[in-house]
């Protein structure tokens, strides 16, 4: 089982928290945002474990719409050039406390979202130290087990500005 990461956002015009502590979904700070849809305006929180798919709103939601998502303190449109590649519809940014941006897509009931990060390797670093993945901590001498030597030495380093290709190994996408 994969530990859980809530993810802390802010908005990617204004700067602020887009966290609304008050109003908590999987136990967690809620990510607030305002929504419009077909002329109604109303507010929306969305959990923020990454890879949850739970929110709320206002009004009802119909599956298939496309969502037009805006921020709540400066209500500037939460949107991008990027689209997704499952259903097409605008993935909307938003940036992480410690670095980096999550896009989700626009689309009631698409699942489609990721994480980016710019420079990769400073990024991931302040984002694991941060979610503190596993609590747990390395000997100061570094891994005790035998095996652990053998793995070393078959790692291979990937040089800086490398393109390495990943893919899930669920669903190979």
């Amino acid at each position: 089982m994969s530990p859980e990461i809530a993810l802390q956002v802010k908005c990617p015009v204004c700067q602020k928290s887009l966290m609304d502590r008050r109003h908590k979904l999987d136990g967690h700070p809620s990510v607030a945002l305002t929504v419009k849809l077909k002329g109604k305006k109303g507010w929306l929180r969305l959990s923020p474990l990454y890879g949850s798919y739970l929110l709320q709103s206002e009004f009802e939601l119909p599956a298939g719409a496309v969502l037009k998502l805006h921020c709540p303190k400066c209500e500037a449109e939460l949107a991008s050039k990027v689209h997704c590649d499952k259903c097409k519809a605008p993935m909307v940014p938003l940036l992480l406390l410690e670095g980096g941006k999550v896009l989700i897509c626009a689309r009631m009931g698409c699942k489609k979202h990721f994480l980016e990060f710019e420079d990769a390797g400073e990024a991931l670093s302040k984002f694991y130290n941060s979610y503190d993945m596993d609590n747990a901590e390395l000997p100061a001498g570094g891994p005790a087990a035998p095996e652990a030597d053998e793995a070393e030495a078959e790692k291979e380093t990937i040089a800086s500005g490398s393109y390495l290709q990943t893919y899930c190994p669920h669903c190979s996408h």
